[in-house]
Parts: structure tokens; sequence; C-alpha cells
């Protein structure tokens, strides 16, 4: 009997999708995980690039503060992307492929797609109009234009419509849903359009899938060391019992300062979270692992971006925010507005005060008795070791050479005596640890720190 033939390989269908650490990337890696999942046998790659300088990340005669500073950068870039690797390969049933990269994402992102043979690149996208877009640029349009493959852009949907679109009607969404598609316009709209009729399959020709797939023309090269199977990975760095915390990437006025959210399990196994960073599937996973959310803060005018995704996560959890941010952020919805005095909600176990003199931020300042630790979003920041050049240069300006403040706060705070009131009231925790949202964390001295830090009051 004549052995049959070896049907051909299946083509190869590489998806790469570029997250940045924003809550942009929540919308990229859903859109990738989704077509993989209805792509047979495709191939998902997951992408970090950490921006460096013309320095290179570890600059040459860098104090040794600044090496470890470059070091944490990028081991958090390797925990974001491992965890959204392992959150994908969990979901297909199959490997996801990891890299983090250095240098610029324009031509990263696109020369890694080429070695891997990309066959499609998600990207987002930030939203920039006029002078921000034609000041910042925009990445996703770079990459559309300089990628020798497909590029799309998973986005949000439009709160609502440009006025230059229509609504969609509704009974011809209804005839679409009745019908599974084959019937896309209702009588009144259907004779109103030149060509409106499905067309099938010939019956000799199957279906056929995506096109376009490209084979390997270099190897892989630039990436993490193996591919990732569907076993968890740690996003949440654990501080100490009941206190984990979350450092990554962000700019600020085109500036790379990073950011931080810290999370503490109460006494009834509720949580409590500060400072909200971007909740994509891999961090929502931790959250729900650690136990349900009960409240979250947002404690300073300036540490609001990602609230929104919080709410329609945890619609039952309490929001709080500082002095100011209800009117600033009215699409939001809000609790409590928070003072000087804990709320009911975490009272005996988390401190609080209103930082009031720093009227620019309105920071509240958190202290989690139980591991003497200060949450700080503002009132403390240390870019001067930071790997990117760049900031460096901005926190020399601003006369940032630790932790401490800047000489814009000695312009800003007017109430000195004021300031010195809320200062000591903080100093009175005694905190040992002081979790910083711009900056490496302060592990032992944090009450001296914080003291000299504004000794000048």
């Amino acid at each position: 009997m004549p052995d049959r033939p070896t049907p051909p390989p299946a083509p190869r269908f590489a998806i790469l999708a570029a997250l940045d650490g924003s809550e942009h990337s929540v919308l990229v890696s859903e859109a990738a995980v989704a077509l993989a999942a209805r792509t047979p046998g495709a191939e998902l790659h997951v992408v970090y690039v950490i921006e460096a300088t013309s320095d290179g990340p570890f600059p040459l005669g860098a104090p040794r503060a600044g090496v470890r500073s470059a070091l944490a950068v990028v081991e958090e870039a390797e925990r974001y992307v491992e965890a959204h690797a392992r959150a994908a390969a969990g979901r297909l049933g199959r490997i996801a492929h990891g890299h983090v990269l250095e240098g610029d994402p324009r031509r990263a992102i696109v020369q890694l797609g080429v070695d891997v043979g990309a066959s499609l690149l998600v990207v987002g996208t930030r939203g920039l109009r006029g002078a921000k877009r034609l000041l910042l640029g925009s990445v996703a349009a770079s990459l559309a234009q300089d990628a020798p493959f497909p590029v799309l852009v998973a986005r949000a949907a439009p709160a609502e419509l440009p006025p230059t679109l229509r609504p969609a009607c509704a009974r011809c969404l209804e005839s679409q849903r009745r019908t599974g598609g084959e019937e896309l316009w209702c009588p009144e709209h259907a004779g109103a359009r030149p060509m409106a009729r499905a067309f099938p399959p010939p019956l000799a020709e199957p279906p056929r899938g995506l096109a376009g797939a490209r084979r390997r023309t270099t190897p892989l090269c630039g990436g993490l060391r193996a591919p990732y199977t569907s076993s968890a990975m740690s996003l949440l760095e654990r501080v100490t019992d009941n206190l984990w915390t979350l450092a990554r990437p962000l700019r600020f006025l085109g500036v790379e300062t990073g950011a931080r959210m810290n999370v503490a399990r109460l006494a009834d196994g509720s949580l409590f979270v500060h400072s909200p960073l971007a909740l994509d599937a891999a961090l929502r996973a931790e959250v729900d692992a650690l136990g349900p959310v009960k409240a979250v803060v947002a404690p300073s005018l300036f540490h609001h971006l990602y609230v929104r995704s919080w709410q329609e996560a945890y619609p039952g959890a309490l929001y709080a925010c500082c002095p100011g941010l209800e009117k600033k952020r009215s699409d939001l919805r809000w609790g409590r507005v928070l003072g000087d005095e804990p709320e009911p909600a975490w009272e005996g176990e988390i401190e609080q005060s209103f930082f009031a003199a720093r009227k620019l931020e309105n920071e509240v300042v958190f202290f989690h008795r139980a591991s003497g630790t200060m949450l700080c979003a503002d009132a403390l920041f240390n870019l001067s070791a930071h790997p990117d050049r760049a900031t460096r240069a901005v926190a020399f300006l601003l006369g940032n050479r630790g932790p401490g403040a800047t000489w814009l706060e000695r312009l800003m705070i007017r109430d000195r005596p004021g300031a010195r009131r809320q200062i000591d009231r903080m100093l009175a925790w005694k905190p040992e640890r002081i979790l910083l949202a711009h900056g490496p964390s302060i592990d032992a001295g944090g009450e001296q720190v914080l003291r000299d830090a504004y000794a000048w009051l």
C-alpha cells in the first residue's frame, strides 16, 4: 500500500505584541491573545523596550546607586514581560515568548519583528493630538510606516463619536446580531446602499485563513532566555507580610520618572491599593489572588491616570482621592475626599497626613503601621541615580541630589510653619522604610531621610 504523502506544514503566523507599561497595554495584550487564540498554531511574542540614552543603561563612571537603579529597571521590565507572557501562555495552552530590549522603541520593535518573522504587530496608542503629537510624535504611526508587516493599533472605544460620524442604526445592529452577520442592514438601509450582498466562498476552494505569513529570516536575538509556560510569575514584589509594591516605567512631560503602586492587606483580608497603576490581565490576576479590593486611593493631584480601569474592574470598592482631585477628575466616581484622619475602612492599620502646604500636589501621605512603611507619591522622590541621562539631568537642574525635595518645594511652600507641623506629624510615625513613587525604595533609615529632606523648613 503506497505511503500517504506528508501534508505540508501549516504556514507560520507570528504575532508580536508591543507593551509599554501603560493602561493602553491592556488592550494590546487582550487583542494579541484573542487573535492568537483564533489562529491555529499562531505564535505569540511579547516585547517591552527600555528606552536607552546615548551613554547606555549603565553610564560610564556612574555611582553604584545608579547601577543598582539601572539593574532595577531591567528587572522590573523582565518581571512585567514575563508575567504577561505567562498569562498569555496559560490562556492559549501553548508557549508564549517574551523579549526585553533596549534602545529606540521604533527601531527595536520593528527589528525584533523581522528577526522572529512576524506576520502581525499589535501596538497601542496614547491618542495624542495637535501640538503634543508634533512634539512627542506617535510611536504607533512610526511603526505603521516602517514595519514590513501589517500593524494593528489597539485602542479603546471613544466615549462619543466625532462630529463627522453618525451613530450606527440600532435596527441594523440588531439584524447583524440576530443573523450572525449574514444580514448587515435593516430594510430601510439595505435599499439605500449600492451593494449590500454577502458572498459565500466557492465550494471547490476551502476558506482561506490569514495570509502573508513570513518565514523566519534571521535568528532570534535580544530576547529573554527561554519561552514561557503557563506557570505564574509575580509582578507584585513582596515588601513585608501583607505589603506588596509594583514599579513600572512612566513618562511625565517627556521625562522618564517611573511610577509605583502599593497594595496592603488589611486585618480582614481585604486590600488597600495606593496610587494604582494600569490594571492589565496579569496584574488583576495577582491582585485577585491576594484578596478582595476594599479601597483604592489616588493620593495626589498627579496620581490618578489609571483609576478608571480599577473602577470598572472593582465597582464595589471605596475610591478616595486627595482634596481637589474630585474636581479635576469629576468624570470619576469618588466615595471620599481624604484628609488628615484615616477612613474607617483602614483606621487603626494605616495612618495618613494631608500635606496641605504642597498645594501643587495636595498629597495625602500614608503610613502602614504593621511594617513601619511610609507610602509616598510626590512628597519625596529620587531621580538622581536614574539610568536615563535626560532624567538625571532634570534631577540635577532641580537640585534633586538624593531622596528628598527640590528647590521647587522652596518656592511652592509658602506656609512654612504649617509644612513643618505636617512633616513633624509624619516624623512621629518613625518610618523605617519609605516606598517612593518616583525612585528606588528606601529600605532603612526612613525617618532620618525624611528629616534631612525637610530640614530647611
